[in-house]
């Protein structure tokens, strides 16, 4: 069946998909390989999340369950029931709150559930929605869980009294996706109705609308400082906004159909976009240049097919509905930027192998100790460059 859903472990060491059959499969990242499949959903798994310590995975699925996993063991530690009995039940989306004690599923039947991952008890049931809920997002802060329905409203729920704190109401179609900015204090809604919306959270009312899309928004994300707002659209093309002026700063051209997915690199350097062209690109955010065109799908429909970057940077995922899951190293990309940076470098004498792993670092803006442990040993190239050079 169709894989549409990635995500990586924050530690980068593995990474999960969905709707493959009735099963949920983690591959290691560093050999390619599968190492296990979670093979004990009952039903198609419409999603997957880590929680952000990487200790937990949830798989919930449309025959109404929500399956948490052991992400180390690998075993299955609980099965939440807990949806309503109707046809449209399905779990459609989920997300953990940044301090790893809250789930967020959001489902068909118009309802969010919160789970409290320490008891695995059910902690409230949010009504409001009159359509299905297409997506869900805590606010970083974890003081507000923002949904986005069909029925073109984004509702506010107050997270520790369980009250809705506001009904954002401004789209005139489905609102696909949401996501708070990293100080929690806006929220960007892209919707089917072309614009993408931003919100004052403290006063709960609109502070713009982002015209510029000819075709439906599929995708929005704030990059990791929150300056800028990536959104991807149906009109296949990718625009970067300045969120402080309400501007549009750069789109991004090349697509041929839909750019149904868009994610930044941890460091804000990049941006990602899935494609139903059959391709992933990526943009540089300071030149606006594509970096590179990545392809290999067989088949897609106009399913959301979610990008994901691993939180260490060194990988990048998607998801087809040809029934693979695809991931790529970003070393290449790295690899091109040191022959570009480095090598002049060495006409001035040899460069250690602590030198290049400071300029990775500063290539990609990764965290402490990740260098070393993924792209050290990758360091071995250059320093046989260096020796080839005599420099």
């Amino acid at each position: 069946m169709d894989a549409l859903c990635v995500t990586f472990s924050p530690e980068g060491a593995c990474f999960a998909i969905d709707r493959t059959g009735n099963t949920l499969r983690l591959w290691n990242v560093g050999t390619h390989e599968k190492f296990v499949t979670l093979s004990r959903n009952t039903a198609f798994v419409s999603s997957v999340a880590f929680s952000p310590d990487g200790t937990l995975l949830a798989s919930p699925s449309n025959d109404k369950k929500l399956h948490i996993w052991n992400a180390a063991t690998h075993e299955q530690i609980a099965v939440l029931n807990g949806h309503g009995d109707t046809f449209h039940t399905c779990v459609c989306c989920v997300a953990f709150s940044h301090d790893n004690t809250l789930l967020a599923s959001a489902h068909w039947d118009r309802t969010v559930v919160i789970w409290n991952m320490a008891t695995q008890e059910q902690v409230a049931v949010f009504t409001g929605h009159t359509c299905g809920i297409l997506s869900v997002a805590f606010s970083p802060d974890v003081i507000l869980l923002a949904s986005g329905s069909h029925d073109r409203t984004v509702r506010l729920w107050n997270v520790a009294t369980h009250e809705q704190v506001a009904v954002l109401s401004g789209h005139t179609d489905a609102v696909v996706s949401v996501a708070f900015s990293p100080d929690s204090t806006l929220l960007a809604s892209g919707s089917f109705d072309k614009t993408v919306c931003l919100w004052n959270m403290a006063t709960c009312e609109q502070v713009s609308v982002l015209f510029g899309h000819t075709s439906s928004v599929y995708s929005v994300a704030f990059s990791p400082d929150g300056t800028l707002l990536a959104s991807g659209s149906w009109d296949c093309t990718v625009r970067v906004w300045n969120v402080a002026r309400h501007e549009k700063v750069a789109v991004f051209t090349g697509h041929t159909a839909c750019a149904h997915s868009v994610a930044f690199l941890p460091n804000g350097t990049l941006i990602a976009s899935a494609s139903s062209d059959q391709t992933v690109r990526l943009w540089d955010v300071a030149t606006h240049a594509q970096v590179a065109s990545i392809t290999g799908y067989t088949k897609h429909t106009n399913y959301n097919h979610r990008l994901a970057f691993s939180p260490d940077s060194t990988l990048l995922s998607c998801g087809s509905c040809d029934k693979n899951v695809y991931l790529w190293s970003l070393w290449p990309i790295v690899q091109r930027k040191l022959q570009r940076i480095a090598l002049p470098l060495l006409q001035y004498g040899r460069l250690p192998p602590f030198t290049l792993l400071h300029i990775v670092d500063r290539v990609l803006g990764v965290r402490q100790g990740v260098v070393d442990r993924f792209y050290g040993k990758k360091i071995d190239w250059m320093v046989r460059l260096q020796q080839k050079l005599k420099v």
